[in-house]
């Protein structure tokens, strides 16, 4: 079993952004400092492939991978919720669920909007886990799809029910100020969630004699589970703090189904905004970032987000100007030769963006510049594990 760190399954958009970057680029350094394998999910099923061809999907998924490995993020592993092996899986982890009374169908009043991109139990529609609150909004009291633009109405039909109750292994947070919220949803964790959907998108099962549309988020949060079946040992995972509840959601699910999971250490990032100052420039696509100013800037510019004291970033740009500048006397910086492999929590400590910003500077300003690991990797000059 290859202990690794990974980050939750990433939708892919037509153009890639700094922003969902950040998270690959996080599990790739981790694992480089950590000596941990890095597994990067991504999610190619759901409403933001709707009406695309298959070979489109997996297109996007190629352009993705090319993406990472030009901008120098080496992953071990890329897991995928559309590979046939994880669908045939996922029957069986249901048929275990079901044998063991978590998943059972029952009547229940639910609402759903026009385009069908919301579907909510009627009871749950005030709940802190209902999942469809990113797609769903609340005007004057009455319940909106934010795509259609339509209120919500009822139906009443047979849906199937996932018994959520939380229980065992904490999940650990790095930085230790986000421990709190993560106790308070795994307390919380403990309601039945909707898991079958009227939506012909996804995945479709057959249980209790008839066929089931799954929910798509319900059937990527088994990763747990499914990586440990492709020899990977979860042992940490990089995740936004603003998806912490998908996080719980997929390490409550994959628990019922591997009561043997080891705890796993959430490392939180800053919600990070990338700005140019003008509103008029908009920063660009990743892409077009690499093509302009080369992959070191971009790897600086991205690194200095990672302020890990805070909980909100905003990311100016204009580093790539500054950093380009101390990059002009690269010669001045001096490898460091330590071989160690690090702790998580002493990796954060090392990848502070607070640091990053410091040796700009320094690149500036001095005859002679002392890389950390860290560094070494931001700047190609070798790597703490070679």
């Amino acid at each position: 079993m290859q202990p690794c760190i990974l980050c939750l399954p990433i939708t892919i958009p037509s153009e890639v952004k700094l922003g969902l970057a950040l998270t690959p680029f996080v599990v790739s350094a981790t694992s480089e400092l950590t000596g941990l394998a890095s597994v990067c999910c991504v999610n190619l099923t759901g409403l933001r492939y709707e009406g695309m061809r298959v070979r489109d999907v997996s297109n996007r998924f190629d352009r993705f991978q090319k993406l990472m490995a030009r901008i120098g993020f080496p992953i071990t592993h890329y897991w995928a919720d559309n590979n046939p092996h994880h669908f045939e899986r996922l029957q069986l982890y249901c048929k275990t669920l079901v044998n063991a009374g978590m998943l059972q169908p029952r009547s229940a009043t639910t609402l759903i909007c026009n385009c069908g991109a919301v579907e909510v139990v009627e009871e749950a529609i005030n709940s802190d886990w209902s999942m469809d609150h990113k797609v769903m909004d609340i005007r004057e009291g009455q319940p909106f799809c934010k795509l259609c633009n339509t209120q919500l109405r009822e139906t009443r039909r047979e849906c199937l029910f996932l018994d959520t109750h939380f229980s065992g292994n904490p999940l650990v947070a790095i930085p230790g100020f986000y421990q709190r919220e993560i106790d308070t949803l795994q307390e919380s964790f403990n309601q039945p969630l909707l898991v079958s959907r009227q939506r012909k998108i996804g995945y479709e099962l057959r249980l209790f004699d008839r066929t089931w549309q799954l929910d798509t988020d319900f059937c990527w949060s088994i990763l747990f589970c499914s990586l440990i079946e492709n020899g990977f040992e979860p042992k940490a995972v990089v995740v936004s703090n603003r998806s912490l509840k998908p996080l719980v959601w997929a390490y409550g699910v994959s628990r019922k189904l591997c009561p043997d999971l080891a705890q796993v250490t959430a490392v939180v990032t800053p919600y990070v905004q990338f700005e140019t100052g003008d509103p008029a420039r908009p920063i660009g696509s990743l892409a077009q970032l690499l093509d302009r100013y080369g992959r070191t800037p971009v790897r600086l510019l991205m690194a200095s987000s990672l302020k890990w004291n805070k909980k909100e970033v905003v990311a100016e740009s204009s580093l790539i100007f500054w950093a380009l500048k101390g990059l002009a006397r690269y010669l001045v910086a001096v490898p460091s030769k330590e071989k160690t492999s690090f702790s998580l929590q002493k990796t954060i400590g090392l990848t502070d963006g607070h640091g990053v910003d410091k040796l700009i500077s320094d690149l500036r300003k001095l005859n002679r510049v002392e890389l950390s690991p860290y560094h070494n990797l931001l700047l190609e000059k070798g790597s703490s594990n070679e």
